[in-house]
């Protein structure tokens, strides 16, 4: 997965991203995220990182306290769900290496 870093490291959306983000409501826009979160988990989980680290992130409020997770190379939470209201509501819920 170095691809994932080595985008996330110089700005950039890997996959395609800016395009699931691209259009629509924000809360359209936060399910698509939600959904590509899932997959990157997954092949985090599945293929690992060698030598790095990535944690797992949730936030319980997301979607009307349905929760939600995502990925972040550091454990210092930033929420991409509630970023205007509660930019830090989350906990590391795994360490993926």
């Amino acid at each position: 997965m170095w691809w994932l870093l080595y985008g996330l490291r110089r700005g950039r959306c890997p996959w395609g991203l800016t395009a699931a983000a691209g259009g629509g409501d924000l809360a359209s826009v936060r399910k698509r995220f939600s959904a590509v979160s899932q997959t990157m988990i997954a092949l985090a989980r599945r293929f690992g990182l060698p030598g790095r680290k990535v944690y797992r992130v949730r936030c319980p409020m997301a979607f009307d306290n349905v929760g939600a997770d995502w990925l972040q190379l550091d454990t210092a939470v930033a929420n991409p769900y509630e970023a205007e209201t509660m930019p830090t509501c989350g906990s590391v819920r795994e360490t993926i290496a």
